[in-house]
């Protein structure tokens, strides 16, 4: 207690006293226990080499430098697991001697570092070891782990060498003597290689109690399980050690080489182990250094990812792994010094925060493809995927109890972070990482932060640079040689645009605090010519990779046909095969392009990126055509197109001579479709003329179906018509109209009022009408689904055009605006026994209209639970969705432009969903908008291509435009829904509502408080950030679905769909009492409701 307390006054007063350095002598924060501080893993380099970083290595926050195994004898030079095959139980080897290791350690604990020397104890290289290991009493009976979950296998099996008796005396005492040994040079813990293979005192195995020295720091490795009870097992391990979680950090590292977040869920603490005796990694030499190592092909800004996570957490620690030089098993040498990527920012400063941090608890948070460990002293941002990106968290769990409000500085990234009760927001710069933290009582210096961070590249004309004055009253910057400028808040101003590429620009600034103390600097920005990314043709197949690496190949496959089609050749000719360097990127790395060449059509699906000497930069990643790949991981999609080359697009016209209200064309190859049934929305064209009539439908023909069949259809079922011998003709490039020939057999169909026709335009001379091959009519998607009269779309017409004043008062709304109508009473809980204790999510109606300049949605949403489920009261006393959750809202947006729609069912272009939330879409969709029901998180605006939704938003918050405001009370008068709920107990059974049996009453006849209970959204979108103008809304109309949100997944929509409630009466897999809902997919096929126009 005297030692902690002293500790701790000699904390504060050097923390007052030295305002350069924010931490307590031992200079750089480090802990007194290693278990709460982290560890640094320098793989099998010699103890001088780590010696001579030790400065660097406490500069860099780690407690704790662990070395490769030491005992005799494998040499310098000898392959790295050499030594994994013990000599015997003594110090000296190729890393050094036991001289070498005493002053390792005093050089260690002079900077208060600990040293931790890797044993291994279970197993030796007989028959090459000492005399005194030669006895074959000391080892178990010999026979090798066939079943890795029969536990006395595990502990008595060989696992390629022979397993020492462990329960032995003599091995017992000869293993004790070299820990004593190691102790007596300075060595303050042991990692146990292979300890799940040493048994327990449970198993009848003394070793734990009679060999682990419990004044030493002790950890084990067990990876995956012990091969028994891990319920019993671990607890029993952590009696004696720490022990390693592999599948934690590995989980969170294979999450990011694919550009997604994953949960933060321990692997063993949900199997009873203690989370404060746990020992997590974002790889180790396990992962990497073997045969098939799973992380060795991760890039190192993925692993420092997956990290940053795992280091956030309290109670365990965390080991960081020094790469080696080389990647094969076999050319990774014993006493090879490896990375020393370790300082960097982003590695050192997530340390920093652990060691600030330590004891506080963590609050894990993600979503929008960001995620944050969250403490009261501080907080680790990672992305997970991308860089240089404004992002909003929540603050912890928005309770104003975790991180206090400010401003703090981004120390990997160095811009500012402002953080509030609910949310922490700033901006993530170049490695995807940001740390904030509050080391306490210290003196703050004024000065400025910019944002981006000192020494960002750009190669724009300009650069837009926000300064923000930190723990200061006043500032001021001066641009190169201009003039000062003053400010006292955060000032945004552009510079560059007078320098030429290749300059610098360069910010000198100054920070005045209250007190009257004055900072001053500099930060400079270098203006370089770039490469830009450009297809030579807009119908290649493509894609682009930046990395450092100097040479680059590609293995690229089609793994969906048979035989599997190899794009770049066969596997040994294609990492042979270099692809060429076509430029260099803002931050200097090389960008190389691989272009096919051949004569297949089909593009591939599967890529695998190499470096120069055939080692894979990646594992198997989706190959996305035209894409951006940055060190393998997708970034964006390319579309400029090299002007030379630009093509005319190409179309399908059809003069609807039977007068169909609406018009699609569906393109098939023969294998897949463009989009899905009916396909897509053919235009009218006044313009186009051809034999005396002007005016055609029509539609541009995607790159990739050029040669494929299309098919024209009104949208419902039976009204398809082939390309090849109907009203419709693909038409030539330049625009010349290829003669449509008469259609034979028009469908019936009900015929609108025709468009009047302009004088006739003189006729080309008709072109020969080629005749395909007549192509079978593809099925179509079913009809919309078969709902109760209660739920209409368009009830009213398509909205109207009208201003109006998003401020939370919805009395200039009315119900002439109604563009979707749902039902109260309807969300998810209501199919399930027990689960009406949660809040509902339950909209009723959508309503909208538009302006010169915006679009306008009110939607309401109703909370029947005074009537249907009164004694469950914490629906009501819990308060409205506005007030307590942070939920996303998503509107999918159709904006009927074929060249921007987002293709692959509105799923991500990496496969996935956005925000993790499940949501597929059949019905086209140009732009997606999100926010959180507290309005805290967004709004943002995603975009996307043919080949899925863009994961990171086109449109950040700050720029969006869109305003969100919400109250209490809704229009609607009539509160109309089915009563019961509680699931079979009061017949509530899943698709009632489109069985036309259920009972419909009004709410409000029946005592519902609508004022005290239902409220409302009301949003402003601007016409120009959808990409359309009023008058396109006029002529072409805009779609718009609404989805609520609860847990990762849709609750409800607008239109309705079933999909929001057709697992509703299943079990969501964390509460078994609530419902399925919550964490399912769901694929919306109902047509979108449409403003200016019914479509």
């Amino acid at each position: 207690m005297k030692k902690t307390i002293n500790y701790g006054l000699l904390m504060l007063v050097m923390l007052f006293t030295m305002a350069s350095n924010i931490f307590a002598d031992n200079k750089y924060g480090l802990k007194d226990n290693i278990q709460d501080g982290v560890i640094l893993h320098c793989f099998d380099w010699t103890l001088a080499d780590i010696q001579e970083e030790i400065p660097n290595i406490a500069k860099a926050g780690f407690t704790a430098v662990q070395t490769s195994p030491v005992h005799e004898r494998a040499g310098k030079g000898s392959v790295w697991y050499d030594v994994y095959r013990p000599y015997d139980f003594k110090i000296g080897n190729g890393l050094g001697t036991e001289a070498d290791l005493k002053a390792l350690c005093a050089k260690a604990h002079e900077y208060g570092v600990k040293v931790i020397v890797d044993v291994v104890a279970n197993h030796t290289d007989h028959p090459n070891v000492a005399a005194r290991l030669k006895d074959e009493s000391l080892y178990h009976e010999r026979f090798g782990v066939g079943n890795w979950n029969d536990r006395h296998q595990v502990t008595f099996g060989m696992i390629g060498m022979w397993d020492l008796d462990t329960n032995n005396p003599t091995v017992q005492a000869i293993i004790s003597q070299y820990i004593q040994d190691l102790k007596a040079c300075g060595v303050d813990g042991i990692r146990w290689d292979a300890i799940k293979h040493i048994g327990l005192p449970s198993e009848g195995d003394s070793f734990m109690k009679n060999v682990v020295d419990q004044t030493m720091y002790n950890y084990g490795e067990i990876l995956d399980g012990t091969g028994g009870n891990d319920n019993i097992l671990f607890p029993e391990y952590q009696t004696y050690m720490s022990i390693t979680d592999n599948g934690y950090g590995n989980g969170f590292a294979n999450s990011f080489a694919g550009g997604s977040i994953n949960e933060s869920v321990g692997n063993f603490n949900q199997r009873k182990a203690k989370t404060e005796k746990l020992v997590y990694w974002g790889e180790s030499h396990d992962t990497y250094a073997n045969d098939g190592g799973e992380s060795k092909n991760k890039s190192q800004n993925v692993i420092d990812r997956a990290y940053a996570v795992v280091a956030g957490n309290n109670g365990a620690t965390a080991l960081y792994f020094s790469r080696p030089a080389q990647k094969a098993k076999n050319d990774i040498r014993f006493g090879d010094k490896g990375s020393v990527h370790f300082k960097d920012a982003e590695v050192a400063q997530v340390n920093h925060m652990h060691n600030v941090c330590a004891g506080e608890p963590n609050y894990y948070v993600k979503g929008n493809g960001v995620c944050a460990q969250v403490r009261k002293s501080g907080a680790i941002i990672v992305l997970g995927s991308g860089s240089d990106r404004d992002v909003t968290v929540a603050n912890g769990a928005g309770d104003g109890k975790w991180l206090k409000s400010g401003t703090y500085k981004d120390m990997v990234g160095g811009g500012a972070f402002t953080v509030n009760a609910s949310t922490i927001s700033g901006h993530v710069g170049e490695s995807g990482i940001a740390v904030i933290y509050n080391a306490g009582p210290i003196v703050l210096t004024p000065e400025v932060v910019f944002n981006p961070a000192d020494g960002t590249a750009f190669s724009d004309e300009s650069l837009t640079v926000t300064a923000t004055p930190l723990n200061a009253v006043s500032a001021w910057i001066q641009v190169n040689d201009g003039a000062k400028q003053t400010f006292t808040a955060a000032k945004q101003f552009t510079v560059g645009a007078d320098v030429a590429y290749g300059k610098n620009v360069t910010i000198t600034w100054g920070a005045t605090d209250k007190d009257g103390k004055t900072e001053s600097g500099s930060v400079t920005y270098k203006k370089v010519k770039a490469y830009v990314p450009e297809l030579g043709k807009a119908d290649e197949i493509s894609c682009f990779l930046e990395t450092s690496n100097a040479a680059a190949a590609v293995y690229v496959w089609n793994d969906k046909v048979s035989p599997v089609i190899e794009h770049a050749g066969k596997w040994n000719d294609a990492i042979n095969k270099k692809l060429p360097l076509v430029g260099k990127s803002v931050s200097g790395k090389n960008v190389f392009k691989w272009t096919y060449d051949g004569t297949e059509t089909s593009a591939p699906t599967q890529i695998i990126f190499l470096d120069g000497n055939g080692n894979k930069i990646t594992a198997d990643v989706e190959f996305v055509n035209h894409g951006y790949y940055v060190d393998g991981t997708y970034s964006n999609t390319v579309t400029k197109v090299h002007e030379d080359e630009i093509v005319d697009p190409e179309y399908v016209y059809f003069d609807n001579a039977s007068n169909w209200e609406n018009v699609y064309c569906y393109f098939y190859n023969g294998k897949t479709s463009s989009t899905a049934w009916p396909g897509v929305k053919m235009t009218y064209d006044a313009s186009a003329s051809h034999n005396g009539k002007t005016g055609w439908y029509k539609a541009m023909i995607p790159t990739a179906y050029l040669n494929a069949k299309f098919f024209i259809n009104d949208g419902t079922p039976g009204t398809a018509i082939n390309g090849a011998n109907a009203s419709a003709e693909k038409v030539v490039n330049e625009g010349a109209v290829v003669a449509p020939t008469p259609n034979p057999n028009p469908e019936s169909t009900p015929t609108p009022t025709p468009k009047p026709e302009p004088e006739p335009t003189p006729a080309p001379e008709p072109e020969p009408t080629p005749t395909p091959e007549p192509e079978p009519t593809p099925a179509p998607t079913p009809n919309p689904q078969s709902l109760d009269a209660q739920y209409q779309t368009n009830p009213n017409g398509a909205g109207v055009k009208k201003t109006i004043t998003v401020d939370g008062d919805i009395s200039d709304w009315d119900e002439s605006m109604i563009i979707a109508q749902g039902a109260a009473n309807d969300d998810p809980r209501v199919y399930m026994d027990a689960s009406m204790h949660e809040n509902p999510v339950d909209l009723y109606a959508l309503y909208g209209c538009y302006d010169d300049n915006n679009l306008y949605l009110m939607w309401e949403m109703t909370n029947v639970q005074d009537v249907v489920a009164p004694e469950a009261d914490f629906p009501l006393s819990n308060g409205v969705l506005f007030k307590n959750y942070n939920m996303p809202f998503f509107i999918g947006i159709n904006t009927n432009n074929a060249s921007t729609r987002i293709g692959n069912h509105c799923k991500t272009t990496a496969g996935g969903t956005l925000w993790d939330s499940g949501i597929t879409c059949e019905s086209p969709v140009n732009k997606v908008v999100v926010f959180s029901t507290n309005n805290t998180n967004g709004p943002f605006i995603y975009g996307g291509s043919s080949a899925g939704l863009n994961a990171l938003e086109e449109v950040a918050y700050k720029e969006t435009g869109v305003v969100v405001k919400y109250g209490m009370g809704i229009l609607s008068k009539t509160i109309k829904g089915v009563k019961e709920c509680y699931g079979k107990s009061q017949n509530r059974l899943v698709g009632d509502m489109t069985k036309g049996t259920s009972t419909y009453v009004d709410f409000n006849t029946l005592g519902h408080k609508s004022s005290q209970y239902d409220f409302h959204y009301e949003i402003s979108i601007p016409l120009a950030k959808l990409g359309v103008t009023a008058a396109d809304v006029a002529s072409k109309g805009l779609g718009v679905m609404l989805v609520a949100t609860f847990g990762t997944s849709g609750m409800d929509c607008l239109p309705y769909d079933t999909s929001m409630s057709d697992n509703a009466d299943q079990s969501y897999s964390r509460d078994p009492s609530t419902t399925n809902e919550k964490e399912d997919d769901d694929n919306i096929t109902v047509p979108f409701a449409y403003i200016g126009k019914s479509l």
